[in-house]
């Protein structure tokens, strides 16, 4: 505001003559002027403003609870440190999670291990049990060619013999029996060499030096030796007995005989085909070491996946979840805004142990009285200081109010701040919303009114070199002044700060310290 300086003339007492006495009359106490400070009243534009009280927060925050029940071993941080997303903040005990997953981790690898040997042993027995169908199959095989031979050839015989034999049929059935003969001796050879090898063979396993599959082979290969021996030798006795009959003629009862071999031959075929029914059985044990080649083998790859694809390794996921889960971490980057646990604290799941706030994107949540809400809007400016920097002035606007809900009883005043430079999330303030301004509006300092900012108070106007008391009607106060809603006008010369003993009528000099 501007100030007028008066400067009233003194008042000089003429003195008559310099020497004597009683040459000079002394001035009554009512005539000396009293110093005063004054302003020029004028009118101003004043804002009309609501109180509110709140709070600095993020627009982006993380409130971090305990997801188990557990002991704070360490804080790792401090309120107002900067951290990082996944930054460990509260370390919980970890003694139970950690004797879990030990108990997990050796469950499976008991279960691998156990799983691993099951599947090499199903693994020798499916081997084992195809290894067995194939050679039955070629047995089977093998004996139901040999029937059939052996039919074709009583057969071949008894036509001949019927129909009698010539010479060169003689001549040829001689033969038949010395390559028979040497064929005997050839699977004579075979038996022995076979019969040796299968002993060598079975002392080896004796000794562990190789498997039983390997001395079953040979037992087999044994086997078909002397099977082959005993077809030959009865091959050869068939020859003979008809090189016998060829050369001296067929008697009743020698075709009767060989009658008697077709008909052998021919149930020899029947069993043989018969037999082949067998493999049914072969190939049935195949089907069951499949199966449990595969559920063990199956077994085994859950657990060689991990996670959770098998019951131990869910269990061990789980352990690993937990013992992650006595680390308490922050999912985002800023700053920590709170910690609310102290080492050696128990906390209980769910429960809250520390708030994370984003660097940017901070506003101000505020509330105000019921009745003031209804007149604050959005769009409205607002005046902010802090209660830990008063000095300091920033400025917002309402953004949105939002109305009671079950976290919070009142209205909330939801301001944005365009410029936050200087703010921190947490901080606690005061807010002036302007809600609309007095236009011309008279005001003095709360020191005219002796501090009175009751509706009616005093002040005294300088006129002249005298002073008038004059009661005015008060407004509002803002700071270290107050609105006067009548008794002045712009232009009036009040004064600051009333002296003890100043009256209405009062002599004053206005010094020259006066206050704009």
């Amino acid at each position: 505001m501007k100030v007028s300086l008066l400067a009233l003339p003194l008042i000089a007492v003429a003195a008559a003559g310099c020497s004597g006495p009683g040459s000079a009359k002394a001035l009554s106490a009512s005539d000396v002027p009293v110093p005063v400070q004054a302003i020029t009243v004028s009118q101003t534009d004043t804002p009309i403003t609501i109180p509110v009280l709140g709070a600095i927060t993020s627009q982006s925050h993380a409130s971090l609870g305990s997801e188990l029940d557990g002991r704070v071993v360490s804080l790792l941080v401090k309120e107002g440190d900067h951290v990082k997303a996944g930054q460990v903040l509260i370390q919980l005990t970890s003694d139970d999670a950690q004797a879990r997953l030990d108990a997990a981790r050796g469950g499976y690898e008991t279960a691998f291990q156990a799983a691993d040997s099951d599947t090499r042993i199903a693994g020798a027995k499916l081997n084992q049990a195809k290894l067995n169908f194939a050679t039955t199959q070629d047995r089977l095989s093998s004996d139901v060619t040999l029937a059939t031979a052996k039919l074709g050839e009583a057969q071949a015989n008894y036509d001949r013999l019927k129909r009698g034999a010539r010479p060169e049929e003689i001549e040829s059935a001689d033969a038949d029996v010395a390559g028979v003969q040497l064929l005997v001796q050839g699977d004579q050879s075979t038996v022995d060499f076979e019969k040796r090898t299968l002993k060598r063979k079975a002392d080896l396993y004796a000794e562990g030096g190789i498997s039983l599959n390997e001395v079953d082979q040979e037992q087999l290969n044994y086997d078909h030796a002397v099977q082959a021996v005993q077809q030959a030798q009865a091959q050869l006795r068939s020859k003979q007995l008809l090189a016998k009959l060829l050369k001296e003629g067929t008697p009743k009862e020698e075709m009767a005989a060989v009658a008697a071999q077709v008909s052998a031959a021919k149930e020899g075929l029947r069993a043989a085909k018969a037999n082949l029914a067998s493999l049914d059985d072969a190939r049935q044990a195949v089907a069951v070491a499949q199966a449990d080649f595969d559920r063990s083998s199956g077994k085994l790859k859950q657990l060689q996946a991990g996670g959770k694809a098998s019951d131990e390794g869910a269990k061990v996921q789980l352990a690993q979840e937990d013992l992650q889960r006595t680390q308490i971490r922050t999912p985002m980057e800023g700053v920590v805004a709170s910690i609310k646990v102290g080492k050696g604290q128990v906390v209980k799941s769910g429960q809250t142990v520390a708030e994370v706030v984003s660097k940017g994107g901070l506003r101000m949540e505020a509330t105000a009285l019921d009745q003031d809400v209804n007149q604050i809007h959005a769009g409205m400016a607002v005046r902010i200081t802090l209660h830990s920097d008063p000095g300091r002035t920033f400025y917002g606007i309402v953004d949105n109010i939002l109305a009671p809900s079950n976290e919070s009883r009142t209205p909330r005043i939801l301001i944005s701040l365009p410029n936050a430079s200087g703010l921190t999330a947490g901080s606690v303030a005061n807010g002036d919303v302007v809600t609309s301004t007095n236009h011309k509006v008279v005001s003095v300092p709360v020191d005219a009114t002796f501090g009175q900012v009751d509706t009616v108070a005093d002040v005294f106007v300088v006129e002249g070199n005298l002073v008038h008391q004059r009661p005015v009607q008060l407004g509002s106060k803002k700071g270290g002044s107050v609105q006067v809603v009548s008794g002045l006008m712009a232009g009036d010369l009040v004064v600051v700060k009333p002296a003890k003993g100043l009256h209405d009528g009062s002599k004053v000099s206005v010094s020259a310290g006066v206050r704009s």
